[in-house]
């Protein structure tokens, strides 16, 4: 869905095809086989396979194009800001600027070929995930420098989508199995929840508490 909700834009193995919500009808159909699309603010509408296509609206003329080498792009994610865009394909994410899809960074780095890419509300942020058969690899990256901020891993097959809550500090992974895995991203958050569950623990079985949990 555009930024001000008037396309949707569906992409699938026949192509994408750009509908005005207002009353349904296709104003374009894009080819060839597209795997995801996203729109910027702007209303730029980014459809790919091995290469990233640039399309501006209302038009939907195609505005520019970078060849992705190395397989096809599973996912796209657009920054908040609508500067830059990161699409999920091989082992890391390229984080490309949107004005002429020229690389930045690339973020990230998995095992297996990423499925999932994902920007924090704020755009300082970028989770990256990986599915293999028995679990899930999640990175969440600081874009400014690059260092990885957080990993988590769930020991089922995610298959799902990754998203950041409103405030950035919950990264939360839907999985084929109607679940959803939440995860606290600030480390000071997520000792103050551990030590909650360890305090009441400690008085029923007298084990001490770590010295990071304040005593009580």
């Amino acid at each position: 869905m555009s930024r001000d909700g008037t396309y949707l834009a569906v992409a699938g193995l026949g192509g994408a095809e750009v509908i005005r919500r207002a009353d349904g009808r296709r104003v374009a159909a894009l080819g060839p086989s597209f795997q995801s699309v996203g729109f910027a603010a702007d209303g730029t509408l980014f459809p790919q396979t091995a290469a990233i296509w640039r399309f501006r609206t209302p038009g939907l003329t195609m505005a520019g194009r970078r060849d992705l080498p190395g397989g096809p792009v599973e996912e796209i994610a657009v920054s908040p800001d609508s500067a830059s865009v990161a699409p999920a394909q091989g082992q890391k994410a390229p984080v490309l600027r949107v004005e002429d899809l020229a690389p930045v960074r690339t973020v990230g780095e998995h095992p297996a070929p990423l499925s999932r890419v994902a920007w924090s509300p704020d755009g300082r942020l970028v989770a990256t995930a990986t599915d293999t058969d028995t679990d899930t690899d999640t990175d969440t990256v600081r874009l400014d420098t690059g260092v990885l901020a957080a990993e988590v891993r769930a020991n089922s097959n995610q298959r799902g989508e990754i998203a950041f809550t409103p405030d950035g500090t919950t990264l939360a992974a839907g999985a084929d199995d109607w679940t959803v895995t939440r995860w606290h991203l600030e480390p000071d958050d997520a000792v103050r929840r551990v030590c909650a569950l360890l305090v009441t623990a400690s008085r029923h079985g007298g084990d001490p508490l770590p010295d990071t949990c304040p005593s009580r």
